[in-house]
C-alpha cells in the first residue's frame, strides 16, 4: 500500500471533498463572472460619468475581493488538502500528467490576485483607461484559470483517448472539456448577477441607483 487510509467518520472522505468543492465552486465561478461584470460596468460608469454608480462599484469590488480572493483561496486549498488525503494516487496522476496545465493556472491566478488588488486599492488613483484595463486583465486571467481547471475536472469525469497513449493534450482535450467550459462560463455570469443582487439589496438605499443596478446586473444573467 503506497499511502495510509484516511478515515472520516460518518461523513466519509469523498463526501467531505464534495462539501468543500460545492462551497468553493459557488465562489470561484463568481470570481470569473464578477470580474467581467466589474470590468464592463466600470467602463460604462466612466463613460456615462455616473459618480454614484462608480461609488457602488468600488463598494462591490471590496465585497468581491473579500469573497473571491480570501474565502475562495482558502476553500481552494481545502480541496487540494482533502483530495490529497482521500485519493492520493489519483491526485498524483493529476499533478504529474498536467504539470504544464497547472503552471498556466498558477500564472493566471497570480495575475488575477495582483490585478484585483491594483483594481481596488488604486481606485481613483489610476487614470480611467488604466483602471479599466486592470479590470479586463483580471477578468480575462480569471477566465483562463477557469478554462485550465475545467480541462482537468473534465478529465476526471471522462479521460477519453488519454487512456490510449496518456499524453498531455489527449488529457486536456477530453470529451467533457468544451461542454464544461461553456456551462461553467454561463454559470459564472449567472452567479455574478445573483451576487450583485444580494450585495446591492443590503448596500444600496437610493431608488434610482438600485433600479440602475437591477437593470445592468440582469444583462449577464440573461
Amino acid at each position: 500500500m503506497h499511502y495510509p487510509w484516511w478515515y472520516v467518520p460518518f461523513l466519509t472522505s469523498p463526501m467531505l471533498i464534495a462539501v468543500i468543492s460545492v462551497l468553493h465552486v459557488l465562489v470561484s465561478h463568481y470570481a470569473v463572472g464578477g470580474g467581467f461584470f466589474l470590468a464592463v460596468e466600470t467602463q460604462y460608469a466612466y463613460r456615462s460619468k455616473n459618480a454614484d454608480y462608480l461609488k457602488y462599484l468600488k463598494d462591490h469590488a471590496w465585497f468581491f475581493i473579500l469573497i473571491t480572493v480570501v474565502y475562495g483561496a482558502v476553500t481552494g486549498v481545502g480541496i487540494w488538502w482533502t483530495i490529497g488525503l482521500a485519493s492520493p494516487l489519483a491526485t498524483e496522476v493529476l499533478i504529474h500528467n498536467f504539470v504544464f496545465g497547472w503552471a498556466i493556472e498558477y500564472i493566471a491566478f497570480i495575475t488575477e490576485v495582483t490585478s484585483a488588488f491594483i483594481f481596488f486599492y488604486f481606485w481613483g488613483k489610476l487614470q480611467p483607461k488604466m483602471h479599466i484595463r486592470m479590470g479586463w486583465i483580471y477578468a480575462i486571467s480569471a477566465w483562463i484559470s477557469l478554462v485550465a481547471i475545467t480541462s482537468i475536472t473534465g478529465f476526471m469525469l471522462n479521460p477519453g483517448r488519454w487512456l490510449e497513449n496518456r499524453t498531455f493534450w489527449q488529457g486536456i482535450l477530453n470529451p467533457q472539456f468544451i461542454p464544461q467550459t461553456l456551462a461553467r462560463t454561463g454559470g459564472s455570469f449567472l452567479l455574478a448577477s445573483l451576487y450583485v443582487y444580494l450585495h446591492s439589496s443590503f448596500r444600496v438605499k437610493d431608488k434610482n441607483l438600485h433600479n440602475l443596478i437591477e437593470s445592468r446586473a440582469a444583462r449577464p444573467a440573461v
